[in-house]
């Protein structure tokens, strides 16, 4: 399974609301647009960004820290899912660090077993 383009088909919600934000409110505009996607079933990618840097031990990339938040409203809740940065997942997600994210995708490092099923969820 390739899981860069499985990534793809998630919204980033955060680079579209940067831009489509009024004054600058990025952040309140992702939380808004979290609710739609959520309402439309549509599968997306929330993410935070961290004050603090990481960097790789395997290439020594460095970059910022985030939290990405993947999720699929299309598909059922886990029972065990709790509650989130972005409130409580309507369908199944899962939540990352760019340390993870990074090592998956440019190390292909198997993902754990939460983003698996997430990524598994849509067609790629």
């Amino acid at each position: 399974m390739n899981y860069e383009c499985c990534a793809l088909q998630f919204a980033n919600l955060l680079s579209i609301a940067n831009v489509s934000a009024l004054d600058g409110e990025g952040y309140k505009r992702q939380e808004q647009l979290v609710e739609i996607f959520r309402e439309r079933k549509q599968p997306f990618l929330a993410t935070m960004p961290m004050r603090h840097q990481y960097q790789c031990e395997i290439c020594k990339v460095r970059s910022g820290e985030s939290i990405f938040h993947f999720e699929n409203p299309n598909m059922p809740v886990d029972k065990t899912t709790k509650k989130a940065m972005w409130g409580v997942p309507a369908g199944i997600s899962a939540q990352i660090e760019t340390r993870e994210l990074h090592e998956i995708l440019a190390h292909n490092r198997e993902p754990g077993e939460a983003l698996k099923k997430v990524l598994r969820s849509v067609d790629c």
